[in-house]
Formats: structure tokens, C-alpha cells, sequence
């Protein structure tokens, strides 16, 4: 009884878990979205608290394609502005989790370079201003998730960020123009990859010199039997045309014995299809016609 209640525990912590690493997985690589929130975020001089979308003359706007130029505003008098008060960045809602290779451990849209935000534009009062963009620009919010695009922030560790001048005068507000990168691309995934199966290769098989030796039986491509008897025929045809051969020479003092004798080996080894029988009958005939032959001669000598 114990070893089967510590059986049970022991599962019970390991579905645990595994529902744990279900959850996180379902909630760090949420769906893609066909379009985004970006809205322009922080302070300037006196115009402050545009900390979330439409909060402070900061509208929302909804990027539905990457590579196409939306301009986002924060409106309002800020007068002079300086390093103290100047805190600017471009917020979204983009999960840069849901851009990771597929199978990489930790990767992230920002980290394999698939996501960029990339500004063209930044005017004050409807004057264009110098930006440089610095390298830890491309960060993320603070619920470190969603894509954020720094622009001028000194209170965000480890993403400082100041990339523009904070000495300047703003009367009626600031403008940014920008286009995104990788947002609207089609997710990464493993692409299946079929081992190449290697087919049955059949060993030719020689034959054709009426030897027993080459003839090696092959399997019948359709019964799969092995077909032992070309090896039998060939050697009968072999023993058979030698036998004529033998035959025709012994008889070649004889017309017709030689013409018949050299008939039979012309077709013993000219038709490999012949059996063992056919090629017994001409012997036998050869055989024959010789003992005519000498018969004759016998009787034509005493004759004489």
C-alpha cells in the first residue's frame, strides 16, 4: 500500500508540472495579431502623465503592415525641456515572445532580430530634430513583454537611452514617424524534412555463356521463388552440345553425319532455350547416322 501511494504522489507532482510548463508556454507565445497598438509615451517640460494610450494627447494608433509609415503625436505645451524632465519612447502591444524560433530556448523577437522599429522622423513644433539611434534602444515594456522603442530614457536600467538633444522648447507638441519590421511576418517553423528512402537495388545477374558457373539463381520478381532450374538446363546444354561436338569430329569423314552433327551443335548453341531432351535426340541421330556410315564402308571393302 505505501509503494502505491507514493506512486500516486509521484504522478500527481509530475502532472503538476507539466500543467505548469502548458500554462507558461500559453502565455509567454500568445497568437499573432493582424494589427498592433503604438502610441507615443512619456513627459516633456510641463506636459506630463501620457503614460498609456489616449491619456494625454497621445493617441493610439493601429499598425496593420510592416514597412508602411504611421505617425504618432503627443500634443500639448511643455515649454522649455530639459534632461530632468524629458522621458519619450514608442509603446506597443506586440509580444516579442511570439516571434521566437521555433524549438530556441529563450529567444525572443528582439534577440534573433526579427522585430524592429525604426524611426524616420522626429519633429518638435513641426521641426525636424537630430536622432541617432543607440543599440539598447530596442527594448521592451515594463511588463517585459511587450515591444518598445526607447527614444530618450535615462530611468529604464539597462536600456538608457538618449538619442536626441533634451534642450529644446515645445509650444504645441511632438510628432514621430516611424515603420516596423517583422510585425506581419509569417511564423517560423520546423520544416518537415523526408529522409531520403533508399530503394532495393538488384545485382545484375550475368548470363548468356551457357556455363554452370556464371548461371547464378535469381529470385522471380513476382513469386519469389528461386528458380534453381536454369542452372540444371544450362548444364544439360553444356554436357549435350559438348557430346555433338565430340560426335561431329568422329564422323567427319562422313557427309551427311557431319552435316547433321554440325546441325545439332549449331542449334544447341545458338537456342539456349533448348532442353535436355531435344539435345539427346541429336545425339542419338548423330550416333546413328555413324554406324551407317561405317557399315557402308565395311561392305563396300569386302566387296572390293
Amino acid at each position: 500500500m505505501k509503494i502505491k501511494k507514493f506512486i500516486a504522489a509521484v504522478s500527481a507532482v509530475a502532472i503538476s508540472a507539466m500543467s505548469l510548463a502548458a500554462f507558461g508556454s500559453l502565455s509567454a507565445h500568445a497568437e499573432r495579431k493582424d494589427s498592433y497598438t503604438f502610441y507615443l509615451a512619456g513627459q516633456y517640460g510641463s506636459h506630463t502623465d501620457a503614460w498609456t494610450a489616449n491619456s494625454n494627447g497621445n493617441p493610439a494608433v493601429s499598425v496593420t503592415e510592416d514597412g508602411k509609415e504611421y505617425t504618432l503625436t503627443m500634443s500639448g505645451e511643455g515649454g522649455q525641456v530639459t534632461a530632468d524632465d524629458l522621458i519619450l519612447f514608442i509603446q506597443s502591444d506586440a509580444n516579442i515572445y511570439d516571434y521566437a524560433k521555433e524549438g530556441v530556448e529563450g529567444d525572443t523577437g528582439i534577440k534573433n532580430g526579427n522585430l524592429n522599429i525604426e524611426i524616420s522622423s522626429i519633429k518638435v513644433d513641426g521641426k525636424e530634430i537630430s536622432y541617432t539611434r543607440s543599440g539598447s534602444a530596442l527594448t521592451t515594456g515594463d511588463n517585459g513583454v511587450d515591444l518598445r522603442l526607447n527614444i530618450y530614457n535615462k530611468h529604464q536600467r539597462g536600456s538608457e537611452t538618449y538619442d536626441i538633444d533634451p534642450s529644446f522648447t515645445c509650444s504645441t507638441g511632438i510628432e514621430v514617424t516611424f515603420k516596423t519590421t517583422g510585425l506581419f511576418v509569417p511564423a517560423e517553423t520546423s520544416a518537415a524534412t523526408d529522409a531520403p528512402t533508399d530503394g532495393a537495388t538488384d545485382a545484375p545477374t550475368e548470363g548468356g555463356d551457357n556455363t554452370a558457373e556464371t548461371t547464378a539463381p535469381t529470385e522471380d520478381s513476382e513469386s519469389g521463388e528461386t528458380t534453381a532450374s536454369t542452372t540444371s538446363t544450362t548444364a544439360a546444354t553444356t554436357k549435350a552440345t559438348a557430346a555433338a561436338n565430340n560426335n561431329s569430329s568422329s564422323a567427319s569423314n562422313s557427309g551427311s553425319a557431319s552435316t547433321t552433327a554440325a546441325s545439332s551443335s549449331g542449334s544447341a548453341s545458338t537456342d539456349t532455350s533448348t532442353n535436355a531432351d531435344t539435345n539427346d535426340e541429336g545425339v542419338t541421330v548423330a550416333v546413328t547416322m555413324l554406324t551407317i556410315a561405317g557399315a557402308a564402308a565395311l561392305v563396300s571393302k569386302k566387296r572390293k
